[in-house]
């Protein structure tokens, strides 16, 4: 997984955290990289990648600044509701497809029903259907095709249908 998408998903896990949580402020550091998200700013988002691969001056890190209150994944949907993350059960592999050659299970902009599969995850030679938890819109696919994945990745997201009663 390349460092863009970890840092993505990173970014949209601490943001559900400090949403679960009630927190205020997060910040999380490693090697050249450094996130800080605050809620209660009116500042849009900006990326926490840095731009070279040359060194970073720690004291004048990146920065997302998430604004009040904390999104979920991503910006609401015009039916007031957010994409659904749609994460893997294991660490494994990442499958679009249920086999190769075969077109993907789902894609951006395609409708799905609640329970209907969106992708495969294999771990240990054992394939695991992972289903729509919601009926709505493929907005996003993480992962490529054959990608490892973590336990708990967001591999898919659904913007809910407006007949949905509530997101996660």
């Amino acid at each position: 997984m390349s460092d863009t998408k970890k840092l993505l998903e990173l970014t949209r896990t601490l943001i559900a955290t400090m949403g679960e949580n009630d927190l205020s402020e997060a910040e999380w550091r490693m090697g050249e990289y450094r996130l800080t998200l605050k809620r209660g700013t009116a500042t849009a988002p900006s990326a926490a990648v840095p731009a070279t691969a040359a060194p970073v001056d720690a004291s004048a890190p990146a920065s997302v600044e998430a604004p009040a209150p904390a999104p979920a994944i991503a910006a609401p949907a015009p039916s007031g509701e957010a994409p659904i993350a749609v994460t893997s059960p294991v660490y494994g592999v990442f499958y679009a497809a249920a086999e190769p050659g075969l077109p993907p299970l789902v894609t951006v902009g395609q409708s799905v029903a609640e329970g209907e599969a969106v992708c495969l995850v294999e771990a240990m030679k054992t394939f695991s259907t992972i289903p729509a938890p919601v009926a709505g819109t493929v907005v996003e696919i993480g992962p490529s095709n054959g990608e490892e994945i973590a336990a708990g990745e967001a591999l898919v997201w659904i913007k809910p249908d407006a007949t949905h009663g509530g997101a996660a």
